[in-house]
């Protein structure tokens, strides 16, 4: 299935297993340009090998990766490995809500985590698997905010460098923040694709390992622990409507609420 914005769409290609449940899911990022270039190549399945993103409001085929492969089980050792280093955040009926739309609307209140975002989950996923040897290597991320803040944070905890880079015109508050949480930030780029670019060559450099805020498994496997929470709390949930910004937070709760419910509907605004 695909789920499509205005300039681009995540991709998302389901395995399933002996059980007919799906067992992994690939995630793609495609912009309609790269569908047309593969479609020209007569490609077929991309196989995972196509990563495309919007450089200078243009669109264009900019980067190339392998395959991710994200499983139910890689989503449950994500909530053990970062259970007490999380806010388990409150899963809680409302009532306005449900008596305005209908049916009943359970929320996730995701702000509660220290940095207020959901990123904490799949940042600190991917930091507690680090080797000692990259560890200290440091980590670098780039991000316009809260994926900033969340590796700022949990990297201090864990006295692991982090360096950050930023687009240039980021909010003075997010900014300042996540120098406050002890990283180093340097601001490039007029958006995150440059801020990325820079963040990727300072990685070469220096040797840091690259913290990225979605096309990353470990990311993935740390956002679908929510999944894992609401299906916990409240069993019979016959929807999940979830955010597609970059596709990681969708993803990893597609994968995790349909491992456990196959006949559940996720359905990404």
């Amino acid at each position: 299935c695909a789920s499509f914005c205005a300039d681009e769409c995540a991709l998302y290609n389901a395995t399933a297993g002996e059980s007919g449940q799906p067992e992994t899911v690939t995630v793609y990022r495609l912009t309609p340009a790269a569908i047309t270039d593969m479609l020209n190549k007569d490609a077929g399945d991309p196989a995972g090998d196509t990563l495309c993103r919007t450089t200078s409001g243009h669109l264009s085929v900019t980067r190339w990766r392998s395959r991710m492969s994200v499983t139910l089980e890689d989503i449950r050792r994500a909530a053990d490995a970062t259970v007490g280093h999380i806010a388990r955040t409150p899963f809680l009926h409302s009532a306005t809500l449900s008596r305005l739309a209908g049916c009943e609307l359970y929320i996730k209140f995701e702000n509660h985590q220290f940095t207020a975002a959901f990123k904490e989950r799949g940042a600190l996923n991917h930091l507690l698997s680090l080797s000692e040897d990259e560890r200290q290597r440091g980590v670098i991320a780039m991000s316009a905010g809260n994926h900033a803040q969340a590796v700022a944070y949990h990297a201090s905890r864990l006295g692991i460098r982090a360096v950050i880079v930023m687009p240039r015109h980021t909010p003075n508050l997010k900014v300042s923040n996540t120098r406050a949480l002890g990283a180093e930030v340097h601001l490039v780029g007029d958006g995150v694709d440059e801020a990325g670019d820079y963040a990727a060559r300072l990685a070469e450099e220096h040797g840091y390992v690259f913290v990225h805020p979605y096309d990353d498994e470990r990311v993935i496997a740390g956002q679908g622990t929510i999944a894992l929470e609401m299906l916990e709390d409240v069993a019979d949930l016959d929807a999940l409507v979830i955010p597609i910004g970059g596709g990681g937070l969708i993803g990893g709760n597609a994968v995790a609420a349909k491992g456990l419910n196959p006949e559940i509907e996720i359905i990404g605004v």
